[in-house]
């Protein structure tokens, strides 16, 4: 949900209008990658931001890539994504957990599955422990990881909650594909911190700010591919309940709450010091439209720019076509 793939041209339509010419951009609440990835194809510098760990690594294997990349342990990223596919998988705590194999009998992989993946993240912690690849590589393979997850995971389309019966989607075996890394563009920079811990003393020509719209948190509704990405090595999780929920407390967004979306957003106008904001919201927004540009009008021009979309919809809901309706609120510092 909060997917951007849908309004892509839309946005950048906005961003064009508004900078023309425009090189460089910060996505702050980055998530999957998906505005920043477009914005690199454009020929744009993107620096993407998001506290999820799991997000970073996505937007490293969409931003932080390029040809001249070495590998050299391996000698390219196709030969150590060769790799990792011929692993052979082991039970471990994806398998247990998350998979039918365990006690609680949780669906989100299957059994081969999820021994592929034991086996798959178990490897990139070693090479990376070992000096054998660097932080950044780790985080990208890591991306490439999630990426194959994704197309065979049984869930809806978040994983807040596991399918009762198999999709079709879900047998079929994981493979790492190296053709997920983008790897034309300009590189940008990545960065895996609270929006409030991040130096803006530098302007920004345009910040793209994409938060939560509504109570359903992120770090809840991805909470597996998060702690797939961070690894189990030296954390005690402990999934609970039918659909093993892993709370990551200290990464829930203030922007989730009704108490504290109002804060939230006076502290981010405050924080930020771009030439121009770009900020994604909804109409069924905790924070009420007319609120947030009254806001806004505080810090200089502002104005409104509006699409209408169908709702994002998981596979288990019905097809009703109701329609969103998508606002970029425009910032322009005085």
């Amino acid at each position: 949900y909060g997917g951007k793939s849908k309004l892509l041209e839309f946005i950048a339509e906005v961003a064009d209008q508004e900078v023309p010419g425009h090189e460089k951009l910060s996505d702050l609440f980055a998530g999957t990658g998906v505005v920043g990835s477009h914005f690199r194809k454009m020929g744009n510098i993107v620096h993407a931001n998001d506290i999820l760990y799991f997000s970073y690594c996505l937007n490293v294997l969409s931003l932080s890539l390029d040809k001249g990349m070495e590998w050299e342990a391996f000698g390219g990223l196709e030969n150590v994504t060769t790799v990792l596919n011929e692993l052979e998988g082991q039970k471990g705590f994806i398998t247990t957990q998350f998979s039918p194999s365990g006690s609680a009998s949780r669906a989100y992989f299957s059994i081969f599955n999820a021994m592929k993946i034991d086996a798959i993240r178990s490897q990139i912690e070693e090479w990376a422990l070992a000096g054998t690849i660097s932080e950044l590589e780790k985080a990208a393979l890591i991306g490439l990881l999630l990426k194959a997850i994704n197309r065979v995971s049984n869930v809806t389309g978040t994983y807040a909650a596991y399918l009762k019966t198999w999709d079709a989607r879900a047998l079929k075996p994981l493979l790492l594909d190296a053709s997920d890394a983008a790897l034309e563009g300009p590189t940008g920079l990545v960065t895996n911190s609270d929006i409030f811990d991040l130096d803006m003393t530098h302007r920004a020509q345009i910040a793209y700010l994409d938060p939560p719209y509504n109570h359903r948190d992120y770090a809840s509704n991805y909470f597996l591919l998060e702690v797939i990405a961070t690894g189990w090595f030296n954390n005690e999780f402990t999934p609970r309940g039918v659909t093993g929920m892993v709370k990551f407390q200290e990464k829930k967004s203030t922007f989730s709450s009704k108490r504290s979306v109002e804060d939230a957003f006076r502290k981010l106008f405050e924080h930020l010091n771009s030439e121009v904001t770009l900020l994604s919201y909804s109409d069924e927004g905790l924070f009420p439209i007319p609120n947030l540009l009254s806001m806004m009008s505080d810090y200089g021009e502002v104005s409104d720019v509006q699409k209408s979309h169908k709702r994002y919809r998981s596979i288990n809901q019905d097809g009703s076509n109701h329609k969103l309706l998508e606002h970029v609120l425009v910032l322009r510092r005085r």
